[in-house]
């Protein structure tokens, strides 16, 4: 027998008994209430998600005009420059080449620009005036008129463009200049050189209704 110090102040016999003479008493093991572990599955997270913009819709102005023709939306008309060899053709007696404002005019020129662009090998020059037929005309006591009988009571009024001079004797072509700045002028064809341009290169206005 013989004695064991468990600490500074009680004194234990290794027979299992304490210097009082009693029994021994081992304490119970301390137990820790066990912790509940859930079963229940972790919260799910609702990824936040940002909806699209829709974009805005294009609005495109319903017409009749056929593949590849201009549309010019304040006259809802539609435009086209054919060659000039077919002008007396019967599919083309509908053909209206008047234009009635500066806006129609600015139109009809920047068509006709990108349309000598696509051809690619009319006024090629840097200083060549691209050309094309309006429409005929005559003057009617004193009155230019359309040959469909519409007023000509507009042409562009630009600096630097000859005088308008519409003949009498009949109707003739008016013929319709843009510069390499873009100046349009118009004038009676026999005041242009365009009766010596290749014909591969002459073309008329065809204008028609775009409803």
């Amino acid at each position: 027998m013989g004695l064991n110090t468990s600490d500074d102040i009680t004194w234990n016999w290794v027979d299992l008994t304490t210097t009082t003479g009693g029994p021994f008493t081992v304490p119970p093991p301390q137990t820790s209430t066990p912790q509940r572990v859930s079963t229940m599955p972790p919260p799910t997270t609702t990824p936040t998600t940002t909806k699209p913009t829709t974009p805005t819709p294009t609005t495109t102005v319903p017409h009749n005009c056929p593949r590849s023709w201009g549309f010019y939306t304040p006259t809802y008309d539609c435009y086209d420059l054919k060659p000039f060899y077919q002008f007396n053709y019967t599919e083309n007696l509908y053909c209206n080449g008047s234009i009635r404002t500066d806006g129609e005019n600015e139109y009809v020129a920047n068509f006709a620009t990108g349309f000598f662009a696509g051809v690619g090998t009319c006024f090629t020059g840097q200083s060549d005036l691209e050309m094309f037929m309006i429409g005929n005309a005559r003057s009617i006591n004193g009155n230019p008129m359309w040959q469909d009988g519409e007023p000509m009571n507009y042409a562009p009024q630009a600096d630097g463009c000859p005088t308008l001079i519409v003949p009498s004797n009949g109707y003739t072509p008016i013929i319709a200049t843009i510069d390499p700045h873009g100046k349009v002028c118009w004038q009676a064809i026999g005041d242009t050189n365009f009766g010596s341009i290749p014909s591969s290169c002459q073309y008329f206005l065809c204008k028609k209704d775009g409803h």
